[in-house]
This record gives structure tokens, C-alpha cells and sequence, in this order.
């Protein structure tokens, strides 16, 4: 599996720190508010560097993700009691909270959604995973004959469901980021790189 790109189409409505947080670690007087949206828009930046860096959500967002399918998901493999299955797909940036669609590309540009009654499902995994259901394949037999590599786009929502449940380390670093940024005008992730790796996904 290859993740082409996963791009946020709608971005999360809050954030996991708030202003006033970000003033008291980047040691600006609260009652200072000459940059105040200077600091908003760096805290948003750092949100985002972290998420990229842990491959994970912090708070709820839209993402369509666009994952090239490999050798491994045309020839399947053995499984379980069905016997055979095409190998599963991980949805990248977890907490997945639902899939909306899941489509192939059935030309350069051109999507066609596929029946959600081809495919199961598993919100519960992390990162979530998907796997067509025995006999059916992510794309047709037809594809395999054109001269671009398969693609299936999945839109998804994902991210913690509220500021309560993101965990204090994550937000620890999106403070810490923010205050570098404000300070230095560099993100310094090696300073809070242990901070964020309990909770990257690493893909083997």
C-alpha cells in the first residue's frame, strides 16, 4: 500500500490549546493582545505539524486520502475460516470515526464509488482497516490492462472526538511548537519529538 497523499477538506472547527495557553508557554502577558492572531494562526501551523508528524488526528477533521494499490492487494492471501481474501487496506491518521466513500479510479481524474456491500470495515483497528470481501476485487479485472497504477480514494473523518479526550503530551507539544515558532520562527519537532512518539503510527 502506498499513501499518494491524504488532504484535509474540512478542517477541525477548534483547537487543542487554547490562546490563552499558548500565551502563558510562549510567555506572553495575557493582557498582551498585539499578537494575538499572529499566535492563533502559529498554533493552528503547530497543530498541524504535529498531526503530520504522529501520521494521527488531533481533533476532528475531513481527509480525503489517496492510496495506490500495490502487487499485495490484487493477489490476496489466505484467511481465517472465508479461506481467501484481497489483503487490507489501513486508513492512515487515526482515530477514524467513519468512512463516508471509497472510491476507484476508473480513469486518469475520473471516480467511481464503490458498493459498500463489497467491502467490510473496521472503525474499532487503529489505524482502521478495510479489506474486500472474498471474491471481489478493488478494481476491475479491465484496469489491470491501462498504463496507470491503480488508485482508491477514501474520504474520511477522523481525530479525537473532543479537546478532553486529545491526550496532555499531544497538547504539550502543540504548545511547544506554537512557542518556537513564535520565538525562533522554526518548529524545533527534536524538542518534542518525546513527546509525540507514544502516540506516531508507525507502518511496518
Amino acid at each position: 500500500m502506498l499513501i499518494n497523499e491524504s488532504l484535509v477538506t474540512v478542517e477541525p472547527t477548534i483547537e487543542p490549546v487554547t490562546l490563552d495557553e499558548v500565551k502563558v508557554r510562549a510567555r506572553v502577558d495575557l493582557d498582551d493582545a498585539q499578537d494575538d492572531d499572529l499566535l492563533t494562526a502559529l498554533a493552528i501551523s503547530a497543530r498541524k505539524l504535529c498531526e503530520e508528524y504522529m501520521g494521527r488526528a488531533i481533533l476532528p477533521q475531513t481527509r480525503q486520502t489517496y492510496i495506490e494499490l500495490t502487487d499485495d492487494h490484487t493477489q490476496g492471501e489466505i484467511y481465517g475460516e472465508i479461506g481467501w481474501r484481497m489483503r487490507e487496506i489501513e486508513i492512515p491518521f487515526p482515530i477514524t470515526s467513519a468512512v463516508s466513500s471509497i472510491e476507484f479510479e476508473s480513469g486518469p481524474g475520473e471516480w467511481t464509488v464503490l458498493d459498500t456491500g463489497i467491502y467490510y470495515l473496521d472503525l474499532n483497528a487503529q489505524p482502521a482497516r478495510l479489506w474486500m470481501k472474498p471474491f471481489f476485487w478493488w478494481f476491475p479485472l479491465s484496469a489491470m490492462f491501462v498504463y496507470y497504477k491503480p488508485r482508491i480514494r477514501v474520504t474520511h473523518t477522523c481525530g479525537y472526538s473532543n479537546i478532553s479526550n486529545v491526550p496532555q503530551m499531544i497538547k504539550e507539544a502543540v504548545k511547544t511548537v506554537t512557542m518556537h515558532l513564535y520565538d525562533d520562527g522554526q518548529p524545533m519537532m527534536e524538542t518534542v519529538t518525546a513527546l509525540l512518539d507514544p502516540y506516531k503510527i508507525v507502518r511496518l
